[in-house]
């Protein structure tokens, strides 16, 4: 009897000591919903995309939830990307690449703002907040957002407009952009045209270069070195002259009134006319802007990368040919 008993607290004691231990929580573990970390298995997948945040007050619980949400296209996005043309080299193409990541940043960001915080919860000077975002609605605006980048994409590229290249670029890199955060909420893709491979092989077969004889008129020397280096860089060989066809580029500046001492307002304007043997307009680009400061100068400075850039982007009206 002995031996059965000592046997028995020899197998009860084997199992004591190989007993899994509990899993160790915080002390307010069953306080804290289950959400703050497990923010898509409170919503249904099908149709919402989750996200939670916390912080010491409602705030910025609701803010960072807002932070993650955001942050789950960056992060399946950072691994791959759909643009795969080198732009090395290229200062003009270097510029569209920039222009392209900020006006993605800005679709996303008022895609976003459709998201709202459907729950809350505070414990022990913690808050914390459940954000989501209708994948339905997203999804509509994204898609009306590549539809417009598509439309102006598909103009362009059925002209092949070489000035319009960098701009073809950006656009390009845009609707990507937008597909990639399109395939996360709809896995899946909007095939469209041009892709890169086809616009990479268009711009390396376009003839070496091209003669395109400019005018310029009062074109500040910032101004000018703008345009030749996208004309260039667009494949053309320039040279002066101020007759018979050629490309006419002229600044023009007015100050209007401005009832505050110390102050000034100037209006800008960037004219360019592309002009035949005949001296008829083919195709033509005004941009302008209005600025104030203390000086002239001070005012042009202001107004100079709003009119250069404006300027690059319309490039293509002007109608310029191979």
């Amino acid at each position: 009897m002995q031996k059965i008993i000592y046997a028995l607290l020899l197998i009860s004691s084997g199992c004591a000591l190989f007993k899994p231990k509990a899993p160790q929580t915080s002390e307010h573990a069953k306080e804290v919903p289950a959400w703050a970390y497990a923010p898509m298995e409170e919503c249904m997948e099908e149709r919402q995309l989750c996200a939670s945040g916390e912080g010491k007050t409602s705030s910025i619980a609701e803010a960072n939830a807002m932070k993650s949400l955001a942050a789950i296209f960056e992060t399946k996005i950072e691994a791959s990307t759909s643009s795969t043309m080198t732009v090395s080299g290229q200062q003009s193409l270097a510029q569209a690449t920039e222009l392209a990541q900020t006006s993605v940043r800005d679709e996303v960001k008022q895609t976003l703002e459709a998201a709202q915080i459907i729950k809350k919860h505070r414990f022990k000077n913690m808050s914390y907040a459940l954000a989501s975002l209708d994948k339905e609605k997203a999804s509509n605006n994204l898609k009306a957002a590549i539809d417009k980048v598509q439309s102006e994409l598909s103009g362009l590229w059925e002209r092949r407009d070489r000035t319009a290249w960098a701009r073809m670029w950006e656009l390009f890199q845009v609707r990507e952009g937008l597909n990639d955060r399109y395939n996360i909420i709809n896995s899946g893709r909007i095939p469209f045209t041009p892709s890169a491979s086809e616009l990479q092989k268009w711009y390396q077969s376009r003839k070496a270069e091209v003669p395109l004889a400019l005018e310029l008129v009062n074109l500040p020397s910032e101004y000018e070195a703008h345009l030749k280096a996208r004309l260039t860089n667009s494949g053309y060989r320039l040279f002066n002259i101020n007759s018979g066809a050629r490309l006419q580029a002229q600044m023009t500046s007015k100050q209007e009134h401005m009832n505050v001492a110390g102050f000034e307002k100037w209006f800008f304007n960037l004219n360019m006319v592309n002009i035949s043997k005949a001296g008829a307009k083919i195709g033509g680009l005004s941009v302008s802007a209005t600025t104030t400061g203390r000086s002239k100068a001070d005012c042009e400075m202001k107004a100079r990368s709003v009119l250069i850039k404006e300027m690059e982007e319309k490039l293509h009206e002007l109608n310029l040919q191979d």
